[in-house]
């Protein structure tokens, strides 16, 4: 057995892991070479020195622990979040289906994907374009003025389709949040009337005026109510 063979296999002789003829190689190996031997020494040496020393694995295990207590800790947070989201999602069908009016559920869904969601749609900004789309579509400019006097700003406007109707979508922001309004022009013999409701985190209020149908979806009833009183109050 030569020094690189004995480099190679001297961990395995320190552990008793060869056989007896490697074993036998290796003993003579070491009595004829003194280098070799002082290596497999200073190998002894640091094998007993770790054997000898008293591990303290207490530090480790309360690591250990703390991390898989924090683990159950965020778990627990994230499925709380998740039944949050469930128990929200079914306050809001409970509530619409109290409503009773798939209109009214179309609208709180519109909004949810276009603007609490932002999913990309096609919108139009200016300020002329918005009351040439509604000037289209019947909607007198001042229902789009008069919830703009209630202390809001538009945004932005794009056509949908709520419970198999066109509407005019309007979306209103205020220095906290965005809100969305639904306009289209009343059908002949509508009576009029006004609905608020609560959906989930949103507040829905419906208005139907001899000239138009107005709803509002809005995190805050306030909301709801001063807007649908600025609309009656112009038409």
């Amino acid at each position: 057995m030569n020094c690189n063979e004995v480099t190679d296999v001297r961990p395995r002789y320190l552990s008793g892991e060869l056989d007896s003829a490697q074993a036998a190689a290796m003993a003579d190996h070491l009595r004829d070479c003194q280098a070799c031997a002082r290596d497999h020494q200073l190998d002894m040496l640091l094998r007993r020195g770790i054997l000898a020393e008293a591990i303290d694995a207490s530090g480790l295990e309360s690591r250990v622990r703390g991390r898989i207590r924090r683990g159950l800790v965020l778990r627990r947070a994230a499925l709380g979040a998740i039944a949050a989201v469930l128990i929200a999602a079914i306050g809001i069908s409970l509530t619409m289906r109290r409503a009773a009016d798939p209109l009214y559920i179309d609208a709180v869904q519109d909004h949810e994907d276009e603007v609490v969601q932002g999913k990309a749609r096609h919108w139009i900004s200016g300020e002329q374009e918005i009351a040439a789309l509604a000037a289209r579509q019947g909607v007198p400019k001042s229902a789009i003025d008069a919830v703009a006097r209630a202390g809001y700003r538009i945004a932005r406007a794009r056509l949908c389709r709520l419970n198999g109707r066109i509407f005019l979508h309007l979306v209103y922001n205020d220095d906290s949040h965005e809100f969305s309004v639904f306009l289209r022009r009343a059908d002949q013999g509508e009576a009029s009337t006004t609905r608020i409701l609560r959906a989930g985190s949103e507040w829905v209020a419906g208005l139907e005026m001899p000239a138009l149908a107005a709803l509002v979806v809005t995190p805050q009833r306030s909301d709801a109510a001063r807007i649908n009183g600025s609309l009656r109050a112009v038409l």
